[in-house]
């Protein structure tokens, strides 16, 4: 039995960029580009029509930024799930797409040869970064640890180091690894968090400690 594909759209100012990720997306059968837009209005414009699994968004497009597309779409399609593919590492750009609600945060000039991996892992409820992005991320938690220690006491030591892999893109079993414990341990640590910090998916996690 096959499985249902993913419905994905690309949203980029630059056609080279769309024409490669199509290329690497026509060999994969559980994969379907339904729609390749060059700004945010057209792709807001078609949204509703095509409802996609997971939507690759460029951050500098004209008239409209992709954060505001991505704030646009999740103000009325909170589940709507975005992989920012971008020539940006900035701080400023980077929280802002998370706060935004975008689930991963990917560099161009390291990130096609994954960007199938990536896709599969928001549609689980990963969180997929470009390494040096995911350091930033948490070199962020370990600046802002002791201002919002307050807020996060009821997470226990292990509780938040599990977080801050998860926000380094580790998958269960890594973690289980680096930990010395079982992947249904890790599972049942992750479900404590997101119980703690009312959430429910990885996403979500990292954009309240980040913005608490």
């Amino acid at each position: 039995m096959s499985m249902e594909k993913k419905r994905i759209c690309i949203v980029d100012d630059q056609p080279i960029v769309i024409e490669a990720l199509n290329l690497i997306f026509e060999d994969e059968e559980n994969i379907e580009v339904v729609g390749s837009f060059t700004s945010s209005q057209a792709f807001i414009n078609e949204y509703e029509t095509l409802l996609p699994d997971v939507t690759i968004m460029d951050l500098d497009l004209p008239v409209m930024s992709g954060i505001e597309a991505i704030v646009t779409i999740k103000s009325n399609y909170p589940r709507a799930k975005f992989i920012v593919l971008t020539n940006y590492a900035d701080d400023e750009r980077l929280f802002n797409a998370l706060k935004a609600g975008a689930a991963g945060y990917l560099l161009k000039k390291k990130s096609f040869e994954n960007i199938v991996q990536s896709i599969e892992s928001v549609c689980n409820g990963g969180a997929p970064m470009t390494p040096e992005i995911a350091r930033k991320v948490v070199d962020y938690f370990r600046r802002h640890s002791n201002s919002g220690i307050g807020k996060f006491q009821h997470l226990t030591e292990r509780e938040t180091l599990v977080l801050q892999l998860l926000a380094e893109g580790f998958l269960y079993k890594e973690i289980a690894a680096k930990s010395f414990v079982s992947v249904d341990t890790v599972k049942k640590i992750v479900q404590r968090v997101y119980e703690k910090l009312q959430v429910h998916t990885r996403s979500e996690a990292i954009k309240k400690y980040l913005t608490s």
